[in-house]
């Protein structure tokens, strides 16, 4: 035991991997729920991990983007960032026990600068640059630190989403919906926008994820029990794809209500698929960030086939989370 991670478990999950592939098969996944005038709430669904399910469930009420924001209420792009920074401060504490390092205190502030996309009726956004600032304090050497941080921007999973090209599917009672590629780099245009978490390590596998500004609500951070995590909050890949559901739930709405008027409810399921033999480096070939992350889509009842898939493609489209995932964002881990 280091940092209050479990050195021992880590390693023979390790073992075990190595002898069945399958339960290195992780899978996450999240459900949200757009309702006219009342806005988006999302949860985590139950997770599979290596066979076995984690039965919990994390609910979270989103900002709107144009409202009036209670300090607790994150919005889609404050989650995804949770996601990625807790994931890469939790491959640090995994990396450094690995080699001894004991820290006193570890964080990672994370910032996303927003361009408008092309739809500015529906808030289009995409992700123009990426940055992550590691800080820790510990009597390691810097070197040290630096090849630490370099391998968090290998291994961590989260991380890795980011900065690569992830797949991602949309289905719309039942059926794949087309959405054109769009491997484009965010236009260099005015207007830009920054969005910033800082997220501090806690004890083992607990961190918080906080405005960079210091200001708004705590979000928590943990693993589940079958991972030496105690059920305090979602874990990293879950705050990813509930990021994902909620973008899309609250874009979905938003554009029916543009084309008609009036919005109905719209339920968005996202699904992540882990393996992490990537992560831990049992598999050379495995893939170390999420696999396809697909979004299974529930219109408005009565609506027109032709009309949902308009809305669906047009939410896809302007949701900076999902341009997040699906565009590879080149960003080195630099410690502060």
């Amino acid at each position: 035991m280091r940092n209050s991670f479990n050195i021992a478990s880590f390693s023979e999950l390790v073992q075990e991997t190595k002898e069945d592939p399958e339960k290195a098969q992780f899978y996450y996944g999240a459900r949200a729920r757009y309702l006219p005038h009342r806005g988006v709430r999302v949860f985590a669904t139950p997770a599979l991990l290596g066979g076995v399910k984690s039965a919990r469930r994390f609910g979270f009420d989103v900002a709107e983007p144009a409202a009036h924001r209670l300090s607790d209420e994150p919005t889609p792009m404050e989650m995804a960032l949770t996601g990625i920074a807790s994931c890469s401060v939790k491959s640090t504490i995994a990396g450094g026990s690995s080699r001894n390092v004991n820290f006193d205190a570890l964080a990672m502030t994370i910032s996303a600068q927003l361009v408008p996309g092309g739809d500015e009726q529906l808030g289009a956004a995409k992700v123009a640059e990426l940055s992550c600032e590691l800080t820790a304090q510990t009597d390691t050497a810097g070197t040290v630190l630096a090849e630490i941080a370099a391998q968090v921007a290998e291994r961590s999973p989260n991380h890795r989403t980011a900065t690569d090209k992830t797949e991602t599917r949309f289905l719309l009672g039942g059926r794949p919906v087309p959405l054109p590629s769009d491997d484009t780099p965010a236009p260099d245009t005015g207007g830009s926008r920054s969005v910033a978490r800082h997220v501090t390590w806690l004890s083992g596998a607990q961190l918080e994820s906080r405005d960079a500004s210091g200001k708004g609500g705590v979000l928590r951070v943990d693993q589940p029990k079958q991972l030496a995590g105690v059920d305090w909050g979602p874990n990293p890949q879950e705050y990813l794809v509930m990021a994902a559901a909620a973008d899309i739930a609250q874009l979905a709405g938003r554009a029916q209500q543009l084309r008609t008027g009036e919005s109905g409810e719209w339920v968005v399921e996202a699904t992540g698929h882990l393996d992490i033999r990537g992560l831990m480096n049992v598999d050379p070939t495995a893939p170390i960030g999420l696999q396809t992350v697909i979004f299974t889509l529930r219109a408005p009842d009565g609506m027109r086939s032709a009309d949902a898939v308009a809305d669906v493609c047009r939410a896809a489209a302007a949701s900076a989370v999902v341009d997040l995932i699906a565009r590879p964002h080149p960003a080195a881990v630099h410690v502060g």
